[in-house]
């Protein structure tokens, strides 16, 4: 099945949730930044790999603790559902432990 790769605003498009794992370290952590990621993801949607390309690292770790969780709309070529792949931004904050994200678009 091949793989169908999108541009920076197509993944932005097609992803549906993202989020990101509360601190439990109890640190009181305050951060916020934008992270960068390599996204694969299957035909229903679920992430099939994920790697960081650029962010906070306290950031990239609490997200990548779900990325399993993220979900994208599916990719329709011709009517048959396709993989995709591609770089996705997502803006992220941890305020007191309590954790925010959301994919970074052209609008924000």
């Amino acid at each position: 099945m091949n793989t169908v790769c999108l541009t920076d605003v197509e993944m932005s498009e097609h992803a549906v949730h993202v989020e990101m794992e509360p601190d439990r370290m109890g640190n009181h952590s305050n951060y916020r930044g934008v992270a960068v990621f390599q996204i694969g993801f299957d035909e229903k949607g679920h992430v099939t790999g994920a790697s960081a390309i650029s962010g906070h690292p306290l950031g990239i770790s609490h997200l990548m603790e779900v990325v399993s969780k993220w979900r994208f709309k599916p990719i329709i070529v011709k009517g048959v559902k396709k993989k995709g792949c591609g770089r996705l931004s997502v803006k992220f904050a941890m305020t007191d432990n309590v954790p925010s994200a959301e994919v970074l678009t052209k609008l924000n």
